[in-house]
């Protein structure tokens, strides 16, 4: 009887520290949610829907903007304030997120698209930090990350798809002040093998400059599905 209170108290325990947190969590995990998180990860899905503005001296032309990556698999849709849509099609070439114990991180995603005669091919990568969140009023310990960015470096290279010959590179450098670039995520699923974070949009809607154009975007939607890197 006493070895069976002892092992009752024992998983009482675990399930009042490993439990269930996120919609699609595990009912039960024998890893803390960092040890879960900490890896690295394959980007298998990847979704952002979001709006950009520029302003060319003072004509303003807004973009409706959806950015898809599905198993390797690019697609790329804007739509303008003036009904003018554009789709383009390629193929990621490498998705990989790599999220540490030291709690740093390094995303780099590389992928190319096709425009007529013109195939553009994109290397990001991204580091920095990142932290989960304190309980809150509407969610429980650990059930929000926060991604602070301190660098980016993007190279844009476009090729000429009929000769191959390199048309223009561009290489795109950013580095962020502490804390200055963070992204907040629900975590809506985490096992030791998939990771599913959806984007918290900020209350305020402000929009944000981009550092690549000096436009503005806003974001409504983002979302990350991680596979584990076997």
């Amino acid at each position: 009887m006493k070895r069976v209170l002892i092992i009752s108290i024992a998983i009482a325990s675990m399930i009042g520290t490993s439990c269930k947190k996120g919609e699609e969590d595990p009912f039960l995990s024998l890893r803390s949610r960092k040890a879960r998180i900490t890896n690295e990860w394959k980007v298998y899905e990847f979704i952002s829907n979001g709006q950009t503005i520029n302003d060319n001296g003072g004509n303003v032309t807004t973009y409706e903007n959806r950015f898809s990556l599905i198993d390797d698999i690019v697609t790329i849709q804007t739509t303008d304030n003036f009904g003018v849509s554009r789709d383009l099609t390629g193929i990621a070439t490498e998705s990989v997120w790599i999220i540490n114990k030291d709690y740093t991180w390094e995303r780099r995603i590389d992928y190319n698209v096709q425009d007529d005669d013109v195939i553009t091919y994109i290397e990001t990568t991204e580091k920095g930090n990142w932290s989960f969140v304190n309980k809150s009023i509407s969610k429980k310990k650990k059930e929000t990350v926060i991604f602070n960015s301190e660098e980016i470096v993007r190279i844009v290279t476009n090729v000429d798809a009929n000769t191959g010959d390199v048309i223009s590179t561009e290489e795109q450098n950013v580095t962020y002040p502490s804390q200055d670039e963070t992204v907040r995520f629900d975590i809506i699923g985490l096992s030791s093998k998939e990771v599913h974070l959806n984007y918290v949009k900020e209350e305020n809607g402000q929009y944000e400059n981009d550092v690549y154009n000096s436009s503005s975007y806003n974001y409504d939607k983002k979302v990350y599905v991680l596979k584990k890197v076997e």
